[in-house]
């Protein structure tokens, strides 16, 4: 897929709203165009998704993403977007859902994501309801729609399912009833196969209407638990005679929140019967827009089109949804008759409310002080503008009157920031005494052959306190962990120093193996005349200069230890892996996997970017990447031994595992878009993508073997780097090494 910024934004806000939509198992509305085309995406209920289903039932609403649309002729109405679509096509869209599956599979904390992975990699469609509001083409969209896989189940109104039916291209369709027929008002009479009990669609018809325009569609659902035992006392609802068993009533069981999708809006006089729907219906959003268009002239004169703002006023009014949001407002391009008929009162949200407080405020009449009482209770009221490729997790947030309503993909809006002094000029201190005293310090130490550049800072140590140092992975600068060292100094005396070869540090005149590199940080502290006991902070390749380091210096001389997603012996075998290399050719991956991601502040990111595209970084990374398998090998010969000892004791570990598919994903995603690998590549970069977390798992947890008192601990929403993203993270499981104690008992997370 070419990589352009509305696509790029969604998928940004796709990562966003996943993320949190896991932790409370809600829906995700994604806005896929500037018009009226949205995916809809609703939990499954557990039980399913433990049985091996996924995660998300997606249900995709009036989908029209390029080319143009013509009503009866192009003489009378010819419209295009003027507004490039977020998604360009439903491969597009395939991909999206796809992807949000497997990040949800490798986020989710404490399940096994094994069946559902399985799931997902042999899927042929993503969507599963094709939902058509009106048999106009903006909404009926005849090139788009028969891109979609003809096996998804189709559900129209009775209208644009007679266009449909004569495509014949889809296996099965099914008309929308009419909710409420003969006072029936439970929404479980609007799920029939092949929806899932749980969900139900329906459609709701304003009694005067002229032109079939205006109605609302009524997506009902109740994802919290399993259906209860059908009743025979209750009768089916009248529609189709292949319906869901009826269910037993239970007013707390089985009441359903719902989605209002009324693009060109509907009387609120006609939408009377949900308030009073037994099973009870909330609604979780509505559906409708803000501009009043109209064809021809004013008053009786009219043809109106969309009912704008104040129709939408009344309709919330009446609803409480928990969010409004806006549908079916673009300003398309256009020619024909109507474009020259259409009216168009370009009305704000605000507008709205404005009008509406100076008509409470003077003197009005009947129509105007009828708005009023509208306006005046809309105090709570979630008004939503998603834009062309934002999305909105949809929380039950009528409470929160300042809770952020939108997800706009901001890398600001995520950073932690900490205040820390200002870190001393290098050479500001030309001695290397006193290193455990209060002032921050910075400098280069000589150790003989070659100098390295330390920066100490933090509170002055007292006797037995420890020292954090931190040890960075393969390939790494110091420079990647000054959010976390802004965030550990504050509580705890923190050494950062860059190895030989990286930022001011000289080059080695010897093979940077991990044991070597352990021989010169165990100079480098004797030169300073700084004492254990060490808390260690390892991070990949790191972790196995920081087991080199405790054969060398004695398990005595540790306080503990935290692994972020640390290298084992085991790795080697893994890395560097063919098919990441080749669909990562040509891409510089640290943007791609964290420019959108890290929480850096802007100035430690350009130092970053300044550090790593230096001469001297590349030489210095390349050299340590030929080194890496003499480095496992070394460290595997005391392997056995160090795991059946119990290296450590029972000084504290901390294992933190992060979510390195997230990066492989990224890659993928980067490398498909410059057209990188074959298609066995890109199949075999997927499985990866699938499979990677589990066998870093495997290999990670032997290092709990290290101490009787450890944990493991999931970063499910970073990838390696995790320091770049979470760094109250790793000083949180730094503060768990601090407190713990040797009498501490091994606990598990």
């Amino acid at each position: 897929m070419a990589s352009d910024e509305p696509s790029e934004q969604l998928h940004a806000e796709l990562r966003a709203a996943v993320q949190n939509s896991l932790g409370s198992r809600r829906p995700v509305l994604h806005h896929l165009n500037a018009d009226t085309s949205w995916l809809l995406q609703i939990p499954r209920p557990e039980s399913a998704v433990r049985n091996g289903g996924r995660f998300y039932y997606n249900v995709l609403i009036d989908p029209w993403f390029q080319g143009t649309q013509t009503d009866f002729a192009a003489w009378f109405s010819r419209q295009w977007h003027a507004t490039k679509s977020a998604v360009g096509s439903i491969a597009e869209l395939e991909e999206l859902a796809w992807e949000s599956e497997v990040l949800t599979a490798e986020l989710r904390t404490g399940s096994s994501s094994r069946k559902s992975n399985a799931a997902v990699e042999h899927e042929q469609t993503f969507i599963d309801a094709l939902v058509i509001s009106h048999e106009f083409t903006d909404h009926c969209h005849k090139e788009t729609l028969l891109e979609v896989n003809a096996d998804v189940p189709v559900f129209a109104t009775k209208e644009a399912l007679k266009v449909i039916q004569g495509w014949k291209h889809f296996r099965s369709t099914t008309l929308i009833d009419v909710f409420g027929v003969h006072g029936d008002t439970d929404w479980r009479g609007t799920s029939s196969p092949p929806l899932p009990a749980w969900i139900g669609i329906g459609r709701l018809l304003q009694k005067r209407d002229m032109g079939n325009l205006h109605s609302a569609l009524l997506i009902t659902f109740n994802n919290r638990h399993a259906r209860t035992k059908p009743s025979k006392a209750m009768k089916p609802a009248v529609g189709r005679t292949k319906r869901h068993e009826p269910i037993v009533p239970n007013e707390d069981e089985e009441a359903a929140e719902a989605i209002i999708y009324t693009p060109h809006g509907i009387a609120s006089s006609d939408l009377t019967l949900l308030p009073e729907a037994s099973p009870p219906i909330h609604t979780l959003a509505l559906l409708h827009g803000l501009h009043n268009v109209r064809l021809g002239g004013a008053g009786r004169a009219a043809m109106q089109i969309n009912l704008g703002a104040k129709n939408g006023l009344e309709v919330q009014r009446l609803l409480r949804a928990d969010y409004w949001i806006g549908t079916h407002d673009e300003i398309k391009d256009g020619k024909g008759l109507v474009g020259w008929l259409l009216r168009r009162d370009d009305v704000t949200y605000g507008d709205a409310v404005k009008k509406g407080w100076k008509d409470k405020d003077g003197k009005s009449g009947n129509s105007k002080k009828e708005l009023s009482e509208v306006l005046s209770d809309l105090d709570g009221t979630n008004w939503v503008e998603l834009r062309n490729g934002e999305s909105k997790v949809l929380t039950v947030c009528r409470e929160e009157s300042n809770c952020d309503c939108v997800h706009h993909f901001d890398p600001e809006r995520h950073q932690h920031r900490t205040p820390t002094g200002k870190e001393p000029k290098m050479g500001e201190y030309d001695d290397v005494e006193e290193w455990d005293t209060a002032k921050p310090r910075s400098s280069k130490v000589s150790i003989g052959t070659h100098s390295l550049h330390v920066s100490v800072s933090g509170p002055q140590r007292q006797p037995g306190d420890p020292i954090v140092i931190v040890l960075p992975g393969l390939t790494s600068s110091i420079v990647e962990w000054s959010a976390t060292v802004d965030h550990l100094s504050p509580y705890v005396r923190t050494l950062a120093y860059e190895r030989a070869g990286y930022g001011l540090s000289d080059q080695s005149p010897t093979e940077p193996t991990a044991e070597q590199i352990a021989a010169e940080l165990d100079d480098h502290l004797a030169t300073m005349d700084v004492g254990g006991p060490y808390l260690l902070v390892a991070h990949s390749w790191g972790g196995i200069i920081a087991r080199e380091f405790i054969h060398r210096r004695g398990a005595e001389s540790i306080h503990g230890v935290v692994f972020v997603d640390a290298n084992t012996e085991d790795t080697m075998s893994t890395f560097p892996n063919a098919t990441v290399r080749t669909m990562s050719k040509g891409l510089d991956t640290l943007k791609v996997c964290y420019e959108a991601a890290h929480a850096l502040s802007s100035d430690q990111w350009q130092a970053l970017l300044v550090e790593e595209a230096s001469e001297k970084h590349d030489r210095t990374a390349g050299r340590e990447v030929e080194q890496y398998a003499a480095s496992g090998a070394q460290l595997a010969a005391k392997c056995e031994r160090e795991y059946d000892a119990g290296l450590l004791g029972e000084r504290p570990v901390s294992v933190i595992q992060a979510n390195y598919a997230l990066d492989l994903f990224k890659t993928y995603r980067a490398g498909l878009a410059v057209g990188n690998g074959t298609d066995e590549d890109r199949v075999e970069m997927r499985r990866l993508v699938l499979t990677n977390n589990e066998d870093d798992e495997r290999m990670e947890r032997k290092l709990l073997n290290l101490s009787s008192c450890s944990r493991y601990i999931k970063a499910n929403h970073s990838g390696h780097s995790v320091h770049m993203v979470d760094p109250e993270l790793i000083a949180e499981e730094v503060k768990w090494v601090l407190a713990s104690s040797t009498q501490a008992k091994m606990t598990t997370r």
